[in-house]
């Protein structure tokens, strides 16, 4: 059954479990997933419920819930009493409390509120994105107190994926700045990154520069609860120097429509040239004839061009002021035209969360068995009007880039197809 706590996002304590109307929720790949709640507040049947706990033990007026206010032993409830009071808005204070979305015990997504919305005679909305949101909100900068256009931290011999658990550990290391989430262990590399407390970068920002390289890992904050099921925490996952890409271990899941138990249906298709680039540019540090600048095309990556097969020369450009290695600059250019050799194509469908057969046995992959990032086998059938003109019947393969959905049994799934079914 799916449920929507809340919580502390320094610490991940519970404070709640939140009745609500509605509400939706996304888990993305490389992206910052996002949950939306309604709270009915003029519901006759909500207003009448009070926020209670076993003890009687409940923070007064102004009294903002805490590991001291709300001990372990606590256990949350809501109960119809005499009505909701003031004091419920402290468990989804924005910015300092969060939200999660829960399948049974599987955490869907949590992150920050970090806004509500209340339309008069409407509903309550509170929206939270996912844990990287927050890195929106730091700087990468050392706890000085003085000095700061000085400082500057260089990271030697680490794999990139231990680069970014740096930045994490250097963002939790400052006043107010720690979180509950569990780092990954160390690997040894050759990667050199320096960092710059003049360049007011943001940690977000700097994570996804590590992703963005060629052979840069995978970076994902993934919620869990705690071992004692009293808050939330989260798992930073990356990929590894060897496998860069996040996905499951063993057998690729498996979507197949012809399954009725299955609940696959409304296999969706887009492709989008936009982005596509035989060309890449990028500029790194320095000005006028000092610049540094570099180009790459799709021969000296070893690629096919695709002005050979009929398609006009279009090109895409970058900017990395913080470069100052032309080596590095250059695999900032062939990591841009990697991913701008074809069109995109995505494939939407939707599925059951947790379908089953008639004896009770799961008949396809239960919603919390996959993540954003895992592979996947997707039954396409000939009869398909779209790609029953582009493939033969049968599965063919894709990655899982987004998960969403609602309160209801039915999820939405996003895939990328490999380039050999684009």
């Amino acid at each position: 059954m799916r449920s929507i706590l809340v919580g502390e996002v320094r610490t991940g304590r519970r404070i709640t479990q939140i009745p609500v109307s509605d509400a939706s929720w996304s888990v993305k790949h490389r992206a910052t997933g996002e949950i939306s709640i309604d709270i009915p507040l003029d519901a006759d049947e909500f207003r009448t419920f009070e926020r209670a706990y076993y003890g009687g033990l409940y923070p007064g007026p102004g009294v903002f819930p805490s590991d001291f206010t709300f001990p372990e032993s606590a256990t949350p409830i809501w109960k119809p009493t005499g009505g909701l009071r003031a004091e419920f808005l402290s468990a989804i204070e924005p910015a300092r409390c969060f939200l999660a979305v829960l399948e049974g015990d599987y955490v869907i997504e949590a992150g920050p509120i970090w806004s509500w919305e209340f339309p008069f005679g409407g509903k309550l909305t509170v929206k939270a994105r996912g844990m990287r949101s927050l890195f929106e909100h730091r700087y990468v900068m050392g706890n000085l107190a003085s000095a700061w256009a000085e400082w500057a931290q260089t990271y030697s011999n680490l794999s990139l994926a231990t680069i970014a658990k740096r930045l994490v550990q250097l963002t939790e290391s400052v006043s107010g700045g720690d979180l509950p989430i569990v780092l990954p262990a160390d690997e040894a590399g050759v990667n050199t990154r320096t960092y710059l407390g003049s360049d007011l970068s943001t940690v977000l920002s700097r994570l996804d520069d590590l992703s963005d390289v060629i052979g840069g890992p995978d970076i994902a904050f993934e919620p869990r609860l705690t071992a004692d099921r009293m808050g939330v925490e989260w798992v930073m996952r990356t990929g590894t120097a060897a496998d860069p890409l996040l996905h499951q271990t063993g057998d690729d899941h498996v979507w197949d429509s012809r399954v009725p138990a299955g609940g696959v249906s409304g296999l969706s298709v887009s492709r989008d040239a936009t982005g596509v680039a035989q060309q890449a540019w990028v500029t790194g540090g320095g000005a006028d004839e000092a610049l540094l600048m570099a180009r790459r095309t799709p021969a000296q990556i070893g690629a096919p061009d695709l002005r050979n097969y009929g398609f006009p020369l279009l090109e895409t450009s970058d900017a990395r002021s913080t470069v100052s290695e032309q080596a590095t600059l250059d695999k900032w250019a062939e990591g841009n035209l990697s991913a701008a050799l074809r069109p995109t194509q995505t494939w939407k469908m939707s599925a059951l969360a947790a379908p089953t057969d008639r004896q009770g046995t799961p008949a396809g992959p239960q919603l919390g068995a996959y993540r954003p990032g895992d592979w996947a086998k997707v039954w396409v059938p000939k009869t398909h009007p779209l790609l029953g003109l582009l493939l033969p019947e049968g599965f063919h393969r894709a990655r899982v880039l987004n998960i969403s959905g609602g309160l209801d049994e039915f999820v939405k799934i996003d895939l990328m197809p490999t380039m050999e079914v684009r």
